[in-house]
């Protein structure tokens, strides 16, 4: 399984998957357990797609590009 580097700390364990929308039971089991984290309700361009719990970071990874840090809140 590919795990996404975290551009700030190098590391890849500590980088989970940001996930919108509704959470379903399944989806909040995962959050529970540190698999995910959920990132709200509104979808758009240029939102993260991954968070590094150790740096509390935002990352976004596009197709093709390298990962970036953003700014964002929920």
């Amino acid at each position: 399984m590919y795990r996404l580097v975290c551009p700030k700390c190098g590391k890849s364990d500590s980088v989970v998957r940001v996930v919108y929308g509704m959470p379903s039971p399944m989806g909040e089991a995962s959050a529970n357990r540190g698999e995910i984290i959920f990132g709200g309700c509104n979808v758009d361009e240029g939102n993260p797609t991954h968070y590094c719990r150790s740096c509390k970071i935002w990352i976004l990874k596009e197709r093709g590009k390298p990962a970036v840090i953003c700014n964002f809140s929920i």
